[in-house]
């Protein structure tokens, strides 16, 4: 970028000088000595002039090149070789470009990028889920709301003799007709909620395993360049350390939690799991479920509220069809793993031979779930709440 050829006002343009100065004078603070331009509108810039002419000179300034017109410079205080070799050393590793790299290194900064990529869209998901979700059980509030008046009005329709009062009658399917098409309206708007809420988790489990799949390709790399006697170079050591650090930036995005299971007859996989405050109990990890599942027994030994009007029709794992009783579980506790307000369903039979509920998705669609059968633990992580 050439100053005598921006664009604009002439304000702009010193606006754009004095930005430049100030960006070059805090990327060479930390450096004893450098070229120094003084501008005639008063402002220095500092930097190495690698080239010269009559009319002009490039300067650079450790994170790219600038050309200045000598019409525009009242004076040069030059520094010694020595300081502007040892500044440009400093440059190669500060600055580092792509190309710079060995190819291996190129392929993992390529993954980086795609990583920061996740990373942003992911946080900004983890930001938004919350609110979908909350939007999410408002509306479903309000069509169970709407779908117990529309049955109310149905029943009074049924009732009525449209023979003995036409008016009214016909007033109360306007009314039965307006709590369908509410009904409907509603129905609705929580599928597309739902499918608003579905995105988001997709976008944070994609950025869960981007960091995860990165990882594991760093990791053996690092090692391989710190084995070399001079850790591979100075610029790939630089870049290397680098981006360990940022790594573990990300890594801290995530709040990680090992939970211990077990593994009975019937090869079920079991988690206590403490729900509504009570002592933990064992509950089959099922992640098919939909919802977390309680046997009627276990509700009521957890003081779980149990509301026959909300029968819900269920299809278990053989394919055979049940009802259930929707509830609402205050919290649902997994090692330090806690989540509030957990959608659950209460059948009369036990859902297993060697437990009385399952953990279903309603809990751990909160998590990224990692299983290390090797130590009988069950990993869940999510991005911390900011």
């Amino acid at each position: 970028m050439q100053p005598d050829s921006w664009a604009g006002t002439p304000a702009r343009r010193a606006r754009r000088t004095r930005a430049a100065a100030v960006c070059a004078a805090v990327l060479l603070a930390a450096f004893a000595a450098a070229d120094t331009v003084v501008l005639r509108n008063g402002k220095t810039m500092e930097g190495v002039i690698e080239s010269e002419s009559a009319d002009a000179i490039v300067l650079n300034i450790g994170m790219g090149s600038v050309t200045l017109k000598r019409s525009g410079i009242a004076e040069i205080v030059r520094s010694e070789d020595d300081a502007n070799r040892s500044m440009q050393s400093d440059w190669e590793t500060r600055f580092i470009r792509v190309g710079d790299l060995p190819e291996d290194l190129r392929t993992l900064a390529r993954h980086l990028d795609r990583l920061r990529v996740r990373r942003e869209t992911g946080l900004q998901a983890a930001r938004g889920l919350p609110g979908t979700l909350r939007q999410t059980e408002r509306l479903q509030q309000q069509w169970a709301r709407q779908r117990a008046d529309f049955q109310r009005v149905s029943r009074e329709l049924a009732d009525m003799d449209q023979r003995r009062d036409v008016r009214a009658y016909n007033a109360k399917v306007n009314e039965n007709n307006q709590l369908v098409a509410d009904v409907t309206e509603t129905d609705g708007r929580i599928k597309a909620s739902e499918e608003d809420a579905q995105r988001l988790r997709g976008q944070v489990a994609a950025y869960s395993r981007e960091l995860a799949l990165f990882e594991s390709a760093f990791e053996p790399v690092h090692r391989a360049f710190a084995e070399q006697p001079d850790g591979g170079g100075r610029i790939p050591a630089a870049w290397l350390e680098r981006t360990r650090a940022e790594v573990q930036q990300f890594q801290a995005d995530f709040q990680r939690m090992a939970i211990p299971v077990s593994t009975r007859r019937g090869q079920s996989t079991l988690v206590d799991v403490s729900i509504n405050g009570r002592e933990p109990v064992p509950l089959i990890l099922d992640t098919g479920a939909s919802l977390v599942t309680l046997s009627e027994t276990l509700a009521r030994r957890l003081g779980v509220r149990v509301d026959r009007g909300r029968t819900i029709p269920l299809q278990l794992a053989d394919g055979s069809r049940i009802q259930g009783v929707a509830v609402e579980l205050e919290q649902v506790v997994v090692g330090e793993a806690a989540v509030a307000r957990v959608p659950a369903v209460v059948i009369d039979q036990s859902p297993g031979d060697n437990a009385e509920g399952l953990l279903g998705m309603s809990f751990l669609m909160h998590f990224q779930i990692q299983f290390d059968a090797a130590n009988s633990q069950l990993e869940l992580r999510r991005i911390r709440p900011r």
